[in-house]
């Protein structure tokens, strides 16, 4: 639709859709993708430069043809899951929906091992349904690509809690969840971390959960981002830290690490020296003068590691069985930065560990024991990881025959190199504070009605504190409730229909 105006502008609406590639049907660029038809208003100049734009007639209408290129070429977002922790409170996976099985309700669609891939093309969506059927509690995680944008969410289901609610099958639940995410992708899409500005550190991590209705425990959702268009995510259930006020956020948490698989994600908390174990490169801590074994748990602050137990040594109470050849440590090569012409002595068995500080620490005949990955691994840990809330814990261990360091005349005792890392599972995220408040509030006003009719003695001056207390009581749950305005809607309606009656 174009504005005619006897001046030198004419200013133009053109109408654009946005495309399933993200690609808008306007060569003019807009600040902001809307799915949906818009208008996008220009002034076009037409001669004078010095003349504004003041529309004075009538539009016209007329049809333009503009030269629109879309991009064949499909991009897939891979996504990683690892959902065992979740397995651990008695969830099972019990369905997957996406866009090519949806319609025609077969389930569930096959994951490559734990990825599956995701198109640019069609707004891929795959939802995976977790239940307890026991705790009567389920909740459905959604992996998306919209818009070239990779996006996670998590739901709990808020039914079904008792006898008396109605407790949905499975398969209508996931199918109403896969509405409502597939409705709201662009929402969830733009509210992904690292969405704006297209770009997530390698150490940036961010979790998300929702609140499992009658119970003290969270579903909870940890994504990160390695690689572009490779995504890791998390599920897990775990206490939820009563900050649901916002449930559905992104909190961000750092997670370094370098070096094997580990059993979930770790967060390194010392890089002193650098070695490879089997082709990987890892970072270790300098363990001198201390007994460190492979397994030990404790606090770490300022550089030292103070040893509290061993997981290992935990497991009786646990009903767990270390005898398991699950338990086996996994055994690897370690090699390092050689500089032959500065070591002294035989060459053979020598691994050099690089000093962040520029020194070598030489290692005769080493080798490296690192914990499994496997899933009594993954079991164990989360079992102890309310015990061990913010502990650290030792995951690899390098044991040699002789140890010294480069330009040093003698050699020195055996200590052996540990990686100490601080378990993703093992962290509590801080208690809301606003929420512990409006508890402590909620607390103390319900005893001060509990205690309304029991109030010992008959003082005046008794009776007046106590009265003041309930009134105050009353007020902060008519507030909390609405009563204030249901009762003035009440009072409203009664007096209505007294007016209508006469």
């Amino acid at each position: 639709m174009t504005l005619r105006t006897p001046r030198s502008f004419a200013r133009s609406l053109l109408a654009m859709r946005a495309s399933k590639c993200g690609c808008l049907s306007s060569p003019f660029p807009t600040d902001r993708l809307i799915s949906g038809l818009y208008w996008h208003a220009m002034w076009i100049r037409t001669a004078d430069d010095s003349e504004s734009p003041n529309p004075e007639t009538y539009p016209e209408f007329k049809t333009l043809y503009l030269t629109h290129h879309q991009d064949a070429n499909e991009t897939r977002c891979e996504f990683i899951l690892d959902d065992k922790y979740a397995l651990y409170h008695g969830f099972t996976l019990r369905s997957i929906y996406s866009d090519d099985i949806y319609p025609r309700n077969i389930y569930p669609r096959q994951f490559t091992g734990d990825a599956v891939a995701l198109s640019s093309v069609i707004d891929d969506l795959t939802v995976i349904v977790y239940t307890n059927y026991d705790a009567r509690s389920r909740f459905a995680v959604g992996l998306g690509y919209f818009l070239g944008q990779g996006w996670v969410h998590v739901i709990c289901d808020e039914l079904g809690r008792t006898p008396e609610d109605l407790w949905i099958p499975w398969p209508h639940f996931g199918k109403i969840v896969y509405e409502l995410m597939r409705n709201a992708r662009a929402e969830q899409a733009q509210t992904m971390p690292g969405s704006v500005h297209g770009f997530v550190p390698n150490t940036g991590h961010f979790i998300k959960h929702a609140h499992l209705p009658g119970s003290i425990l969270a579903a909870k959702v940890v994504w990160g981002s390695w690689e572009n268009d490779n995504f890791k995510i998390i599920v897990d259930v775990d206490q939820c830290p009563g900050c649901c006020d916002g449930p559905h956020r992104w909190a961000a948490t750092f997670i370094r690490y370098r070096g094997l698989p580990t059993p979930g994600l770790m967060h390194t908390v010392s890089l002193l020296h650098e070695l490879k174990l089997d082709g990987w490169e890892a970072d270790f801590d300098e363990c001198s003068g201390q007994r460190i074994a492979l397994g030990d748990y404790g606090d770490y602050s300022n550089g030292t590691f103070i040893r509290v137990g061993n997981i290992f040594e935990d497991v009786g109470i646990l009903d767990i069985h270390t005898t398991d050849p699950a338990y086996r440590p996994v055994v690897s090569r370690v090699s390092g930065y050689l500089r032959p012409w500065k070591l002294t002595g035989h060459l053979k068995g020598l691994a050099a560990a690089h000093l962040r500080k520029g020194k070598l620490l030489a290692l005769h005949q080493p080798k490296g024991l690192s914990l499994p990955t496997n899933w009594q691994v993954v079991r164990l840990l989360k079992a102890l990881s309310t015990r061990l809330a913010g502990k650290h814990l030792v995951i690899t261990v390098v044991q040699c025959s002789g140890f010294y360091g480069v330009g040093d005349d003698e050699p020195q005792i055996l200590t052996p190199l540990c990686t100490i890392v601080r378990p993703q599972v093992w962290q509590r995220q801080l208690p809301c504070v606003e929420r512990r408040e409006r508890f402590k509030s909620i607390r103390e006003y319900f005893y001060a009605l509990a205690n309304m009719h029991q109030s010992p003695g008959t003082e005046a001056l008794h009776k007046s504190a106590c009265k003041k207390k309930e009134d105050g009581a009353i007020e902060f749950f008519s507030d909390m409730f609405g009563l204030k305005h249901l009762r003035n809607r009440r009072d409203n309606i009664l007096q209505k229909a007294l007016f209508d009656d006469k």
